[in-house]
C-alpha cells in the first residue's frame, strides 16, 4: 500500500490509502518516511475491502481511547487543496454508536477535523456496515480545538498528518486521497488491484546500471522519490537503464505497459 501521489492528470490527486489506478504518483507507506500509526486500544479486525486487497480494519477496545493516523516524518505541501476535497471510503458497524472524528493536522500540531455523530452523520454517511464514499470539502473542516488556527494554505504548506480517525467505533477505511475536484474516480473497471503487479528488476540495491525482467520496447519507467516527486521518465528500448544521474537513496519505480503498471522500490548504492 502506498501513501500519498503528484498527478499530472487535468486534476490533481494526493493518495492516502488507495489502490485507484487513476492515482498513479505516490509515496510509499513505511518506507521509514511514511507511516500507519494505530495507538492505545484499536485491533485489526476481520479483512474487508473497498476496492483491490488492502484495507484498514479497526475495533476499539471499550474504555480505553482509541485512534489512528497515516503520516510523514516529513512536511508536505497540500495547498493545492485548499479548495479541494478529501475522498473517503468508510463503513461503521451499526453497533458503533459513539461520537468519532477524522481530521488531519500539520507540523504545529494544529488540526482541522469533521465531527461524526450518532444524531448528526455528514455527507451522507450512514452507520449500517456497508460502505460509503464520502466527498469532504477541505474547507468544511475546522479547528480541532475551539480558538484554534483556522485552516489556510500557509498551514497545509507543512502537513504531517494526512488523515487520522480518533473514537470508540469498529471502522474499515479504503481509497482515501485528496482531489482538486469532487467527482469520484471509477472503481468498477480494470481495478489497480488487477492491473497493478510487481515490478521485477535487478541488481538492488544497484549501482549505475539496472536491469528491467519483462518490460518491452516502448514501456515508460518513471521513477520518485519517496515524498512523491518524479525525478526520472524514460522509454525502454532494451532491458537495461541508466541510473548514473541517480544520486544514493531510496526511490519507487514503476513500469507502464498500455494500461498494465508493475512497482517497486529501488535502492541506488552509489
Amino acid at each position: 500500500m502506498y501513501l500519498g501521489l503528484l498527478s499530472s492528470r487535468a486534476q490533481d490527486y494526493f493518495g492516502i490509502y488507495t489502490e485507484i489506478y487513476d492515482v498513479i504518483d505516490f509515496v510509499a507507506l513505511n518506507d521509514g518516511v511514511g507511516h500507519l500509526y494505530v495507538w492505545n486500544g484499536f485491533t485489526s479486525t476481520t479483512r474487508d475491502v473497498l476496492l483491490g486487497n488492502n484495507a484498514i480494519n479497526w475495533a476499539p477496545n471499550m474504555g480505553t481511547w482509541n485512534g489512528g493516523a497515516i503520516q510523514s516524518d516529513e512536511a508536505v505541501d497540500m495547498s493545492r487543496f485548499l479548495d479541494g476535497y478529501l475522498h473517503l471510503g468508510m463503513k461503521v458497524s451499526p453497533e458503533s454508536t459513539e461520537d468519532f472524528k477524522i481530521g488531519l493536522k500539520d507540523q504545529s500540531d494544529n488540526g482541522w477535523i469533521v465531527n461524526f455523530t450518532a444524531s448528526e452523520e455528514p455527507y451522507g454517511f450512514v452507520r449500517d456496515g456497508e460502505w460509503h464514499r464520502l466527498v469532504i470539502p477541505l474547507l468544511e473542516f475546522v479547528p480541532e480545538n475551539a480558538g484554534g488556527t483556522d485552516m489556510s494554505a500557509e498551514t497545509l504548506q507543512k502537513t504531517t498528518i494526512f488523515f487520522f480517525l480518533v473514537g470508540n467505533v469498529t471502522v474499515s477505511l479504503d481509497e482515501i486521497y485528496y482531489s482538486t475536484s469532487d467527482e469520484l474516480l471509477e472503481l468498477s473497471t480494470s481495478s489497480a488491484f488487477a492491473r497493478t503487479k510487481t515490478l521485477s528488476f535487478f541488481p538492488n540495491p544497484a549501482g549505475n546500471v539496472l536491469f528491467i525482467e519483462g518490460g518491452n520496447p516502448g514501456d515508460r519507467f518513471l521513477i520518485y522519490t519517496t515524498r512523491g516527486q518524479q525525478v526520472d521518465q524514460s522509454v525502454l528500448r532494451n532491458e537495461t537503464l541508466d541510473l548514473s544521474h541517480l544520486e544514493k537513496g531510496v526511490y519507487v519505480v514503476k513500469l507502464v505497459s498500455g494500461e498494465s503498471i508493475r512497482s517497486g522500490l529501488l535502492m541506488k548504492k552509489q
